[in-house]
């Protein structure tokens, strides 16, 4: 069994943390800016603590639905282009996941390359205001979650946005 060590008032095993320094160490090297840089390792590290893993996966099951759905790839969906035709589906992907997992937003934007929380709020707003993309987070929705036989979405936590 792996030592186990303290990070952020939780019990991590040590290969994770690990992980998690190196990942930041890249992050550093990478953007060059140390405050913004230190600022998106503490929320990304802290929201892989806080999150669970099987809503992680689902996330992830998620993600990839949703670009497959729109014909992209699953890398054009973490990606920062801004355009119509990969952020629209981004937002039916932050709804989702927000709607279907435990998931807060800082721990979905940590989940898309440290997006802040208000964009992925912002994103959500945006799928609730849209009729169009309401109607294809609801089609991506029945694909991901079937309707069960009391009439609900299998997987539905009852969460609004």
């Amino acid at each position: 069994m792996p030592k186990r060590s303290q990070f952020d008032g939780e019990s991590v095993d040590d290969p994770l943390r690990n992980a998690m320094v190196d990942a930041f160490n890249a992050a550093l090297d990478e953007n060059g800016d140390l405050g913004a840089s230190l600022a998106i390792a503490f929320e990304t590290g802290n929201a892989i603590l806080r999150g669970r893993t099987s809503d992680m996966t689902l996330a992830e099951k998620v993600v990839a639905t949703v670009a497959a759905q729109h014909g992209l790839e699953m890398m054009d969906m973490y990606a920062t282009v801004r355009s119509r035709s990969i952020s629209h589906p981004r937002f039916v992907a932050w709804w989702l996941i927000r709607k279907h997992t435990q998931m807060s937003f800082p721990a979905i934007g940590a989940m898309f390359r440290g997006v802040h929380h208000t964009a992925i709020l912002k994103g959500c707003r945006h799928v609730g205001a849209s009729a169009v993309l309401m109607a294809k987070a609801r089609e991506i929705e029945t694909l991901l979650f079937p309707v069960t036989k009391t009439g609900t979405l299998d997987g539905d936590h009852g969460r609004d946005t």
